[in-house]
């Protein structure tokens, strides 16, 4: 993979909204809502603590305002699995269907009507082979990177092909991995480089690739380094040596760094519910809240085990658990979206539920042993915090539903029937 000779630590890259301090020193929020929040302005880094729960009247959830698909019906309607969905300013949708077979991108009217296919598979122009991520421009325009050609292309609102530029990267494959800044800014999310440590491989280095709105190379930037302790996983080697798997260990807690519209990031190390907003013009901006941890339930920690039991028996039929054990609790939050309006929406931790008999998958007998089946899922929420880290509340998902994109009181994904049959859904976020 060729690299642009720039690499540098962000330290500060887009101008942030914050919020008023007055004088530096500690203060709590005035605010009418039912937790507090103190900032400390004195450090190198601004730290917003926040005490309190959310309660159950500050909660929204998601409503269908409009879904898009068919179990059994025309190809343009059938999706297999949805990978992604863009929203043009209009409301128009771009569909990523990433089924295999599939890989288009379709694109639909504000009232769920199909009106054309976005492209074609293929190296040829306006065509494209892996989609490793697409988002809208500032001026409207489609951009999708294009993992197997190496480029960009660029398309108009009605979905018809414009341009393309090439990029610095080949052989990389991944997902929502293009992103455009407020001011116009392309960022590629990428490996930038490697790291040389003592008594080990060189360390890949994971950052962003920065393009002008016209795609002219600008720089590349390294994410900031939340934590230093590797996650723990579980090695099986097969008995004569030949074959090793490598499996990771449920609940632990993970790395999470996401761009803001700015062209900043946000992220943390979610060993703790502490999340970092970096941005030019003003200091980082910590936010910290004080939870009650989850507890792993022993149902979730007994079937994630009993899979990775299974399929460790398929490299090593005499396995036998003796690496890390499974987590007592689980992380604070698994990962942060960014709005389009600038909000932060970060995922917390919730107690395991038992998932309705009527959606469990029916029990396997074609194969010996048969899959084992999960029987609780953690239900889906998000806290809501301004761009500055204000908590604002708290959004609950229905249940198998997820979310690419959020604009105002509007957010598109996921809907899924209790036969797993995936739905291009516009919901309205309620009350």
């Amino acid at each position: 993979m060729h690299l642009p000779h720039l690499v540098r630590t962000l330290l500060a890259v887009a101008s942030l909204s914050v919020l008023t301090l007055g004088a530096c020193g500690e203060r709590a929020s005035t605010a009418a809502l039912p937790w507090t929040m103190a900032v400390d302005s004195t450090g190198d880094t601004i730290r917003v603590r926040i005490t309190g729960d959310v309660p159950d009247s500050l909660v929204r959830t998601l409503e269908v305002d409009l879904s898009i698909g068919e179990a059994d019906g025309a190809d343009e309607l059938t999706f297999g699995r949805i990978g992604g969905i863009v929203v043009g300013q209009d409301g128009t949708m771009f569909v990523h269907d990433a089924d295999q077979t599939v890989g288009l991108i379709r694109m639909f009217d504000t009232t769920g009507t199909y009106v054309r296919t976005v492209g074609a598979k293929g190296g040829g122009p306006g065509e494209y082979g892996q989609l490793n991520g697409f988002a809208l421009a500032s001026n409207g325009d489609l951009l999708l990177w294009d993992g197997a050609g190496s480029r960009v292309n660029r398309y108009a609102s009605d979905g018809s092909f414009k341009s393309a530029f090439l990029v610095p990267v080949s052989g990389m494959f991944t997902a929502n991995g293009l992103h455009v800044a407020s001011d116009g800014t392309i960022s590629l999310s990428a490996v930038i480089g490697r790291e040389e440590i003592a008594n080990g491989p060189p360390l890949p280095i994971p950052g962003f690739i920065r393009f002008d709105s016209l795609g002219a190379l600008r720089d590349s930037v390294a994410y900031p380094r939340w934590t230093s302790v590797k996650p723990a996983t579980l090695r099986v080697d097969s008995p004569d040596g030949t074959r090793s798997s490598l499996f990771g260990i449920p609940f632990q807690p993970s790395v999470t760094t996401t761009l803001l519209r700015d062209g900043g990031v946000v992220g943390g190390y979610a060993d703790r519910y502490a999340f970092t907003i970096i941005g030019a013009g003003a200091k980082p901006r910590q936010v910290m809240r004080e939870v009650a941890a989850v507890p792993v339930s022993d149902t979730e920690a007994a079937e994630r085990r009993a899979q990775i039991e299974q399929n460790a028996k398929r490299t090593n039929p005499g396995f036998s658990w003796t690496g890390p054990g499974i987590p007592a609790t689980k992380p604070s939050f698994s990962n942060i979206s960014v709005t389009d309006d600038g909000r932060l929406w970060v995922r917390v931790a919730q107690p395991a539920v038992p998932i309705p008999e009527a959606e469990l998958p029916p029990l396997r007998t074609d194969v010996v042993p048969p899959p084992v089946r999960l029987t609780t899922r953690e239900p889906i929420a998000y806290d809501i915090y301004a761009a500055a880290g204000e908590l604002r509340g708290r959004v609950k998902l229905p249940p198998r539903t997820t979310v690419f994109h959020v604009r105002g009181d509007f957010a598109w994904g996921i809907s899924r029937d209790a036969d797993d049959v995936e739905f291009a859904t516009r919901f309205r976020v309620t009350p």
